[in-house]
């Protein structure tokens, strides 16, 4: 129980930091337009990616 709260608690960070990753280069894009496209693709590619990932451990079962 203790190992699977530590996961849960790591991937939360993870999340929050790629986040926090995406929502500084979408505030660098604004002088450079060229960012701009990154930084979108960077914030849409976190949700497929964690659902792909919770599909995975639905399956396991």
């Amino acid at each position: 129980m203790i190992g699977r709260s530590m996961y849960a608690m790591f991937i939360i960070h993870l999340v929050i930091i790629f986040f926090a990753i995406g929502l500084g280069l979408l505030i660098l894009s604004i002088p450079f337009p060229k960012i701009r496209n990154f930084a979108s693709m960077f914030l849409a590619e976190i949700p497929s990616s964690l659902m792909s990932d919770s599909n995975r451990k639905y399956k396991r079962r």
